[in-house]
């Protein structure tokens, strides 16, 4: 069985147009009449300093539980005689400390 030859696609000429996003959000022009450099539809984003979007600092869920930024946090080395799974709970050899497993890394 043949295969007709393979053709190169036309050498069309590619246009490009440097847009900066400085409009902010605008709900209320109809689509057509918007100006460049707006957004429909923004989550998280504020104006950046030095133009265009950023996405906020500090933004933090706010669902009724816990706030995660009140969470303590630490890092610690350590050498595992078992095997130890995201989720789990690690104590110490008297009980009295103990931790969430949140991350792994392996050397």
């Amino acid at each position: 069985m043949s295969y007709p030859p393979k053709r190169k696609p036309p050498n069309v000429p590619t246009k490009t147009e440097w847009i900066g996003f400085n409009g902010g959000l605008d709900t209320d022009t109809p689509a057509m009449q918007k100006a460049s450099g707006v957004v429909i539809v923004a989550q998280n984003l504020e104006h950046g300093v030095n133009g265009g979007y950023d996405t906020m600092e500090g933004y933090e869920r706010f669902d009724g539980q816990a706030r995660p930024s009140d969470a303590q946090y630490a890092i610690l080395d350590c050498l595992l005689t078992s095997t130890v799974s995201v989720g789990d709970v690690v104590t110490d050899s008297t009980g009295a400390i103990f931790g969430t497993v949140i991350a792994l890394t392996v050397p």
